[in-house]
């Protein structure tokens, strides 16, 4: 369940770029041919061989970009999972595709539907259209996921009725105290835990079993492994939905620390065996929770530059992020889209409900750099909008080009199409971010596609191809872009022995960044209609001597070491009043 890691054992197996699509193609006859070697038979042997097959098909197609297929042979390969590790390997994979594909929200339901008990009939004729935008591998209408569904917003209607008082720093000092040694076993940490939350004096919010998907113990439901407790914590997160999902992201991280502290050997092992899935989990829980600092301080300095914690806009000031429950529910978007997918949805995408937010949404798509913004609230002359996350994991500047046949291109894709106001005469506007993946992995490397030697003229190149392909973006979906610019490293210690790829990575930055102002910002030089460069890069650096540029990411915007906090929010507001765009259709 490791997208990067398939993409590195396919690299490792070809002798050259142009090998690529060869190596896919193998890989799907070799699927077909299983298919059709074991039509007919039925045998737990047979399932364990079909299972591989529909994998090895999923990747494949995954690996050229047609995600719908995808989620169809990996939905599949679930069919034929054994219960157990298999099973939730199984459903994991599925997971991660249909997000890949574009429906977080789909991934999210199979997860919790395998925890809550549901099971698949490996003898039902599941619907199997290849056309399918995202295919249903659980059954869309069943009573499991009604339950799940009608929990999520009695969940809800708790947290807008009764809300919660306890702020994030509360939480970060009870996690302090858990993790200096307080007695008791993980059981018991969980029910303190929730004790110290819920303590007000009034009714206590009361999480339905089927949503509590940190702890398995004391309920009927399966309990969840680690990575994908991991997994489903990103979709909830990320999905650019609010309400329910996001409300139980946030309560999550008052438990999941508990398992996963980010320091000691849980979270080295973890960091080791499931790098991209414990890299997610590190950068939330700042989202989510932000750092402790001390209430003397914050008294002192009213200019501090800090990250405003989402648990505090989400759990404890709404802040316009709730959703007004007579407008929008989740529950009605789930099963709308449940019910499209399933049955006339075929080859088109399902549009997202638009939240009904006392606050405008602004939409930002694009790389992980997207979730720095969510559900931060920006200011736009008298107005404000709500930052909404819509991820294309693993999105390069390069994979934006026309020509591209990846997942994360059809990905992107997908998410435009789905936007509740795409399919318009009108105008409106979204922020993309791109970049930061090609100048850590991309740029220079001798085996990437496309890519010239001298990393020079490799960046100018790569920015010049992003822009012509958010430019045709921009004319096809009716929309004004923003685009972010890639922000500059933290400063790492060279001890560990990184330090060259680091210098190089930061050169590589501080060229992508020139030419995108180069291109977007030149005196008369306005190639590009609709689309504008948030410059407030350079807003971020930090005097530092011994960086190869002269600088690292300031602290104060630094969240993970690769990802900057929520705390550019302001410099994002002041770079939208003079980048040139059209504030009128934000």
């Amino acid at each position: 369940m490791n997208y990067a890691e398939d993409r590195l054992d396919r690299r490792s197996r070809r002798t050259s770029v142009r090998n690529v699509h060869g190596d896919i193609a193998v890989d799907l006859q070799r699927a077909e041919d299983t298919f059709e070697r074991l039509r007919g038979t039925s045998t737990p042997t047979v399932s364990a061989e079909l299972r591989s097959a529909h994998e090895l098909a999923g990747k494949a197609l995954r690996d050229k970009g047609a995600n719908a297929e995808a989620t169809r042979h990996f939905g599949l390969a679930w069919k034929f999972a054994r219960e157990g590790e298999d099973e939730w390997a199984a459903v994991g994979d599925y997971a991660q595709m249909c997000e890949l594909a574009g429906y977080p929200e789909i991934g999210a339901l199979a997860l919790l539907f395998c925890h809550s008990g549901g099971r698949l009939d490996a003898e039902s004729d599941l619907q199997a259209d290849p056309t399918i935008a995202c295919y249903i591998a659980f059954p869309p209408m069943n009573t499991v996921i009604d339950k799940i569904l009608d929990s999520f917003e009695s969940f809800s209607d708790q947290i807008q009725t009764i809300g919660i008082l306890t702020t994030a720093s509360d939480v970060l000092g009870a996690l302090s105290i858990s993790h200096k040694g307080q007695k008791g076993d993980a059981g018991d940490q969980l029910k303190r835990m929730r004790d110290f939350i819920m303590r007000q004096d009034q009714s206590p919010v009361e999480v339905p079993c089927v949503l509590q998907f940190w702890d398995g113990e004391g309920n009927s439901s399966r309990s969840m492994p680690p990575v994908i407790q991991l997994l489903l914590l990103k979709l909830l997160f990320s999905s650019p939905f609010g309400g329910p999902f996001l409300e139980l992201a946030c309560l999550s991280m008052a438990f999941l620390p508990l398992h996963f502290p980010t320091v000691g050997p849980v979270g080295r092992m973890m960091a080791r065996n499931y790098k991209s899935h414990w890299a997610y989990y590190v950068f939330i829980r700042y989202l989510i929770l932000g750092e402790k600092i001390k209430k003397h301080r914050l008294a002192a300095d009213k200019a501090l530059i800090r990250h405003r914690p989402v648990w505090d806009t989400v759990l404890v000031n709404s802040d316009g992020i709730s959703c007004d429950k007579m407008q929008c529910r989740l529950s009605d978007h789930c099963r709308r889209v449940l019910n499209e997918l399933s049955t006339d949805g075929k080859g088109s995408s399902v549009t997202i409900s638009a939240p009904a937010l006392a606050i405008a949404p602004l939409y930002v798509i694009g790389d992980s750099h997207v979730l720095s913004l969510a559900w931060q609230t920006i200011k736009i002359g008298h107005s404000r909008r709500i930052l909404i996350p819509y991820p294309a994991t693993g999105l390069k500047a390069w994979h934006v080009r026309q020509c591209t046949k990846f997942f994360t291109h059809s990905n992107l894709h997908t998410v435009l199409r789905r936007l509740p106001f795409t399919n318009t005469d009108k105008r409106r506007t979204i922020i993309l971010s791109a970049g930061e993946i090609d100048c850590r992995e991309g740029i220079g490397g001798s085996l990437i596609q496309g890519y010239y030697n001298d990393c020079s003229d490799a960046v100018t190149r790569t920015v010049e191809e992003y822009l012509n392909a958010v430019a045709s973006l921009a004319e096809q979906y009716t929309i004004q872009i923003l685009i972010m610019p890639v922000a500059p490293h933290a400063y790492r210690s060279e001890k560990n022995g990184k330090s060259t790829g680091r210098a190089a990575r930061r050169q590589t930055t501080h060229l992508f960044n020139q030419t995108l102002r180069h291109e977007l910002l030149s005196p008369g030089k306005k190639k590009y209609d609709y689309i504008f460069l948030l410059d407030y890069e350079e807003f971020l650096h930090e005097d530092d001597a011994n960086s190869p540029t002269g600088y690292v990411l300031n602290r104060a915007y630094n969240a993970d070491f690769t990802h900057v906090s929520g705390a550019v929010v302001k410099l994002l507001e002041n770079s939208l009043q003079s980048c040139g765009c059209d504030n009128s259709i934000i």
